[in-house]
């Protein structure tokens, strides 16, 4: 196992621990001081979810944990996952989705111009340097670091337009909608619900870094970047910001990519 893949591995193994560490205290906490238990901070609502939603939150928690810190490939768990939470949301706790994660917000132009734009604006800066910053360091720690086959399969096929289509579907449309829902708009409320937001907010970005394909060299800017997606969520209240920013900061990568892959 190479440093990198060590790294990688360390992480995924802290953010389960601070998970367990923020249940117990959590929990202590309360039953100590429970008439003292202030309202949630932030505007995501965490009043709908009881035990059987926490029991289906860590159960995910530990599928992704297993699938990102093994050989266990498995793909299909981004889309079958949040397909299971509009499934229990909707039909089983018969929760108005829409309303439920504020996706009734209406798109207007100030809404659009006024959060989302500085909201992406902050996010892909910030995330884009942490990616540098983590590179440099890595790069010093073990030397050259391989390209992510997905920049290498672009690497080798540059006028291929089928492939950028399928990873333009797959980065920019399937993979903000389907990873917020799941992330941001399930996990984090559902984890906040029992613990402070601050520790549901970097176990949930743990998790989300290590359900990516398995790389070193994105694990702290995926990190990141689901900190700041679950800041998006608080600020607004809905999460359309989320999607659109995820949107947004894929579309500028993808976008990087094609320009740096067919320079000259």
């Amino acid at each position: 196992m190479t440093v990198a893949d060590q790294l990688f591995t360390d992480a995924a193994n802290l953010s389960v621990i601070l998970l367990g560490i923020a249940l117990l205290t959590g929990q202590l906490f309360r039953r100590k001081f429970a008439f003292q238990e202030a309202a949630p901070l932030g505007n995501v609502s965490v009043e709908e979810y009881r035990a059987p939603e926490l029991l289906i939150a860590l159960g995910m928690i530990v599928i992704f944990y297993i699938k990102g810190t093994t050989a266990f490939s498995a793909s299909w768990l981004t889309l079958l996952a949040p397909i299971l939470v509009l499934i229990h949301l909707g039909p089983i706790r018969s929760l108005p989705l829409l309303e439920h994660f504020g996706l009734d917000r209406k798109l207007d132009r100030p809404f659009l111009v006024r959060r989302i734009l500085p909201m992406f604006g902050i996010v892909t800066a910030v995330t884009l340097l942490t990616m540098y910053l983590w590179q440099l360091w890595l790069t010093d720690l073990v030397g050259e670091l391989p390209a992510q086959p997905g920049i290498q399969m672009l690497r080798d096929n540059p006028k291929n337009v089928g492939i950028w289509l399928a990873l333009f579907i797959q980065a920019c449309i399937f993979a903000p909608i389907a990873e917020e829902v799941l992330f941001r708009g399930f996990l984090y409320p559902v984890l906040k619900r029992f613990v402070q937001p601050f520790a549901a907010a970097v176990v949930v970005a743990g998790i989300f870094a290590i359900a990516h394909p398995v790389n070193a060299a994105s694990l702290a800017p995926l990190f990141v970047l689901g900190i700041l997606l679950v800041i998006c969520y608080e600020w607004t209240g809905t999460l359309w910001a989320p999607i659109l920013v995820h949107f947004g900061f894929n579309a500028f990568n993808l976008v990087y990519t094609f320009a740096s892959v067919n320079a000259g």
